[in-house]
């Protein structure tokens, strides 16, 4: 949320961000760094449900657009809302038997990600 601003003119490109004064080789090594401890902790801490935090910002991007401040935002609830759901389903779907909902969001966001994938080789 703090980068948001220079996040959004990275977007249209390094040479446009740098011709508006973003120091563009320091915002990609400081993103690099922070995206690297944060997925670290998340990974140690919560194991494969972290993945729901690569699922979101991808989703969130069609709905509320490319502003990082707005897609920060939104990437947080639909993250939280889209466990509560995998966790709800994990329980109701297998019942009696529990299954993990790390299962099932695996599940969930490698179908996504398949689908990405082959939707950005059709387009390249």
């Amino acid at each position: 949320v703090i980068t948001a601003p220079e996040l959004n003119l990275f977007v249209c490109g390094e040479d446009i961000a740098a011709s508006r004064g973003v120091s563009v080789v320091k915002l990609r090594r400081l993103l690099f760094f922070s995206v690297s401890l944060v997925i670290g902790i998340n990974v140690a801490t919560c194991g494969p449900i972290g993945f729901v935090g690569l699922l979101g910002p991808h989703i969130c991007r069609k709905f509320v657009g490319t502003d990082h401040r707005k897609l920060a935002v939104a990437s947080l609830l639909f993250g939280g809302a889209f466990l509560v759901l995998c966790d709800t389903a994990a329980r109701m779907l297998w019942a009696p038997a529990e299954v993990p909902v790390g299962v099932l969001t695996s599940c969930i966001g490698s179908i996504f990600f398949l689908w990405l994938l082959v939707r950005a080789k059709r387009n390249f």
